[in-house]
């Protein structure tokens, strides 16, 4: 098998950070990769990640990682604000990239990066986990088998970066958007402190029907508190002619309704690791999903995921098949939060997908960027790769997104 040398742009702040994991993940798959190179604004990190990892080449400058590493692909894991210019100076330099999700701060953005790859010939894959983790595909191949019966209703909560849930769902339906209507409202409270670490005294609620092609419905709630999911977890729930998915339980209409079925998990001792073997429904034994990473000790669920993407990618360069998800299901997923804000300016009307261009939203983040950092997201990448990135971002001012 042929090894891509890959560099991680952006190593996170602490031990727990979405990053660390990620880099653990990369370490593991030993077939697939080397780690030539570690870059993180922090000296310290950078210096500190490449040592626990064996890494020859760190930087602080994204810039000198593309020139001098020369990765066959760029593991992208900066703030949201900042994954577009480290985009596209990768792609324009030939290098193939995975960025976090969202597809961009806006679609228009999305867009750019994905013509500059194409214009360059390179890989952009998009991270999005929550359909990869096993429990998810598993229900998903539960549906698909006709388990449950026809799928005519979906119901979602999902407390922040509300196109996670519009992913799991739509990758159980395996089915498109036509059209969504929604309501959006802001509601006085009582004086807090938000995820911004601003004081405030609103609230914004987001409450949306999601029609797809076949019929199926979706209806869609966010929590009005994002950053505090303790009283409103995310969840999804499916419901079919048999039966129906609630989290991780299947109830079937001519079964006992207070004896749900469960997916569960069973893990194997590998070299004093517990490692995911395979996921399960406890009442039908035949429906599992098997884990192709266990012979690399990647166990844990959600590594499970990052190593799909992972593996998914290298394919993808090296072979040149599809990627799995791609800039068409990430734009697919983040479309429609901006249908949902579109929906509302307009009187809470029926909006169709795809929408026909840019929307006020899209333009005012869009402003708020340039206002924010000086430079356009993707006709100022190079300048932006030398510009602090703020965590926060411009989404939470501008929509309450996270």
């Amino acid at each position: 098998m042929k090894k891509l040398r890959i560099a991680v742009i952006g190593a996170g702040s602490g031990p727990g950070a979405r990053a660390r994991g990620w880099i653990e993940t990369v370490a593991r798959l030993t077939d697939h990769f080397d780690l030539c190179a570690i870059c993180d604004i922090n000296p310290a990190v950078a210096e500190e990640i490449s040592a626990k990892h064996g890494v020859k080449q760190h930087f602080t400058s994204v810039a000198a990682t593309l020139d001098e590493a020369k990765p066959d692909l760029a593991l992208v894991l900066v703030p949201t604000d900042g994954q577009s210019a480290v985009a596209v100076e990768a792609a324009k330099r030939g290098i193939n990239i995975i960025t976090e999700i969202p597809y961009g701060i806006t679609l228009e953005v999305g867009d750019a990066i994905r013509d500059v790859c194409q214009e360059h010939g390179v890989v952009w894959e998009i991270a999005e986990q929550v359909w990869l983790w096993p429990q998810e595909q598993l229900k998903a191949k539960i549906v698909e088998s006709g388990y449950i019966g026809t799928v005519a209703m979906s119901r979602l909560w999902y407390a922040s970066g509300a196109y996670h849930g519009f992913n799991a769902v739509r990758m159980i339906l395996r089915d498109s958007v036509q059209r969504v209507q929604a309501y959006v409202a802001e509601s006085e409270t009582d004086e807090y402190l938000t995820y911004g670490g601003e004081q405030s005294t609103t609230v914004v609620w987001e409450a949306m029907w999601i029609e797809y092609l076949r019929g199926t419905m979706c209806l869609y709630e966010r929590a009005p508190r994002p950053f505090n999911q303790h009283s409103r977890p995310n969840h999804w729930e499916i419901e079919g002619s048999s039966g129906h998915l609630s989290g991780r339980d299947v109830v079937l209409l001519a079964g006992e309704p207070d004896q749900p079925q469960t997916i569960r998990e069973q893990y194997l001792n590998n070299e004093g690791e517990q490692v995911l073997d395979y996921v399960y429904l406890d009442g039908a034994p035949d429906l599992r999903w098997e884990n192709p990473y266990k012979q690399y000790r990647v166990g844990n669920l959600d590594d499970v995921a990052k190593a799909e993407i992972l593996t998914n990618t290298h394919r993808a360069i090296v072979d040149g098949t599809p990627v799995q998800y791609g800039p068409a299901g990430a734009r697919a997923d983040l479309e429609l939060s901006f249908v949902m804000a579109e929906s509302q300016r307009l009187g809470n009307t029926w909006v169709d997908v795809p929408l026909p261009g840019p929307t006020e939203l899209s333009e005012r983040i869009e402003r708020m960027f340039i206002e924010t950092y000086g430079h356009h997201p993707i006709a100022g990448s190079r300048e932006l790769l030398e510009v602090p990135i703020s965590r926060l971002g411009v989404w939470w001012p501008a929509a309450q997104w996270l």
